[in-house]
């Protein structure tokens, strides 16, 4: 649950929409942003099975080095033994302070609550996005300190 919080889905999205009868639109992939943050929801929302299954490549490369071997299957894994299959913590919540993208690179940089008066996690995640689905991640995560030497803010 610590760090791999938002890994965080995979899977090609396709929309199609009829300008008129017997014409209908080209389908387009959601970009790599919209991919990112529909997996995040899911996993927040305790559906990681279905955000793995729709957004993560079956070739994925994990660089945290708490989750299993760094694969797919490792995702599954952590998944299952740190709860997200279940309802979880209805206190927790996960502000999203700043998306940053480029090309198929989406960074998070969100803080984590787990209950009133925390003072939280901030994490940044870094997914590289490739046709629709999720096929590598990084993340680094620091504890908001009770004090600090300057008054900015670490979100």
């Amino acid at each position: 649950m610590r760090r791999l919080l938002t890994l965080i889905g995979a899977g090609l999205l396709l929309g199609a929409a009829s300008a008129a009868p017997g014409l209908t639109a080209a389908a387009s992939p959601q970009s790599p942003v919209d991919v990112v943050n529909d997996f995040d929801r899911l996993i927040l929302e305790h559906h990681a099975k279905k955000a793995i299954n729709k957004y993560i490549a079956p070739n994925f490369i994990e660089h945290d080095p708490e989750v299993g071997d760094g694969s797919r299957k490792g995702l599954v894994d952590y998944m299952k033994r740190h709860g997200w299959e279940s309802g979880g913590n209805p206190q927790m919540r996960d502000i999203i302070d700043r998306i940053i993208a480029q090309g198929p690179m989406v960074v998070v940089h969100h803080h984590i609550l787990q209950h009133p008066g925390d003072r939280g996690v901030v994490f940044v995640d870094i997914f590289r996005v490739e046709n629709g689905v999720i096929t590598e991640h990084w993340d680094v995560m620091q504890p908001v300190p009770a004090h600090t030497t300057n008054p900015n803010t670490m979100y």
